[in-house]
């Protein structure tokens, strides 16, 4: 009997967990014109301006936002400032994205690289890291794929050489979490020597 009762208050804090994840998720993606822009906004508003530009010119708004919300804290756990769900609730709230259309750059950062930091991170990395990214303070993005023809990016000596292709939301990321042989490292957005160059696409969402 104990162990059904376990497994019943189980199901209900579950229930209730994703619960408040939909009402987190449904709070910002329901605003009709919230502080995050996307590709439709842009069309109809007849602007000129590329969406990559203009997500980086909203950054502050997509940070507050996502704050307020607590998406970007959904998958990381409180030890390091985030909230503690799991992947059930991570995909409520892409769900809700989804159907807002919500341009923003949540799934590289909450899903890819904070994933990435929480396998692959020794504790103490995982202290620096992954508080800021909860507080919306850091976008991030994985780094793992090589353009056709490129040699594998290698680390050594502290310094990370080699090309990365398609990488999500890479133009604007604060953090760059980069596969390098068998291992991940890390790389400031902003590191000298570094070279950002945004891929042309016909959907810029």
């Amino acid at each position: 009997r104990s162990l059904l009762v376990g497994l019943a208050n189980g199901v209900e804090a579950a229930g209730q967990a994703q619960a408040a994840a939909l009402e987190l998720a449904t709070k910002i993606a329901s605003r009709p014109k919230g502080a995050l822009l996307s590709a439709k906004a842009l069309i109809r508003d007849g602007q000129s301006l590329r969406l990559s530009d203009a997500l980086v010119r909203e950054r502050d708004a997509f940070a507050a936002a996502l704050t307020e919300a607590g998406w970007l804290a959904a998958m990381i756990p409180e030890a390091y400032g985030g909230s503690g769900f799991g992947f059930g609730e991570l995909a409520i709230v892409l769900e809700e994205m989804g159907r807002a259309v919500t341009c923003a750059p949540f799934f590289s950062t909450a899903a890819m690289a904070a994933n990435a930091i929480l396998n692959a991170g020794t504790e103490d990395q995982k202290k620096a890291l992954l508080p800021g990214i909860a507080a919306g303070d850091v976008t991030a993005t994985l780094a793992f794929d090589e353009p056709p023809g490129v040699a594998a990016t290698v680390a050594k000596g502290g310094k990370i050489t080699g090309a990365k292709s398609y990488v999500l939301d890479g133009h604007t990321a604060d953090l760059i979490v980069v596969l390098a042989g068998n291992s991940l490292y890390t790389a400031d957005g902003n590191a000298k020597g570094l070279t950002r160059t945004p891929l042309k696409t016909m959907d810029e969402t």
